[in-house]
């Protein structure tokens, strides 16, 4: 059975999403790409759980978005893509560094590491890091929570005043 990404319709999409649509059938780099969508689909249901993911999916995804529905379900596209980049781009090198037939030319062909640096690679992870993790955090807000909050701050513990550290006696019988 062929593995579906979670909020695409079908795995070219996703791929033509992460510009990695054409690599040939056979090689290596597909069986890294349905692990990573995979790895993908279980975290959102563990950060997100089952609600939450049946209701995102309840809306049909559009290219210009204009309710709350249809901007939360861009989101989770948008938040599947850079996961999925994420893991690819730390899984990607190890496919090179492993010696596999072929690899230099898969290499080659992935559009994600072509000709990246080291320091370009971190960047790119820790910005692609930040995006899921807002991403993940923005889906999994109540709609409550997403509003505005206040709160006041006040002691637990009676109250306090000036010199009540040094002298607690005295600002007692006060």
């Amino acid at each position: 059975m062929a593995v579906v990404p979670l909020f695409f319709a079908d795995m070219a999409t996703l791929k033509s999403n992460l510009r990695l649509s054409n690599i040939p059938t056979g090689k290596d780099a597909l069986t890294i790409i349905d692990q990573a969508v995979q790895e993908v689909r279980v975290g959102f249901y563990e950060k997100l759980g089952a609600a939450t993911i049946t209701t995102l999916l309840a809306t049909v995804h559009v290219d210009n978005p204009t309710t709350t529905a249809e901007v939360s379900r861009a989101r989770a596209n948008a938040t599947e893509v850079a996961w999925v980049k994420l893991l690819l781009i730390c899984r990607l090198p190890i496919m090179f560094v492993d010696g596999s037939a072929h690899v230099r030319e898969s290499w080659n062909d992935e559009g994600l590491t072509r000709r990246a640096l080291d320091s370009e690679l971190r960047k790119i992870k820790a910005l692609l890091n930040q995006q899921v993790e807002d991403g993940l955090a923005i889906l999994g807000a109540d709609e409550d929570e997403a509003g505005l909050s206040i709160s006041v701050i006040e002691p637990t513990e009676g109250r306090y005043y000036p010199r009540s550290s040094v002298f607690p006696l005295l600002s007692e019988e006060s």
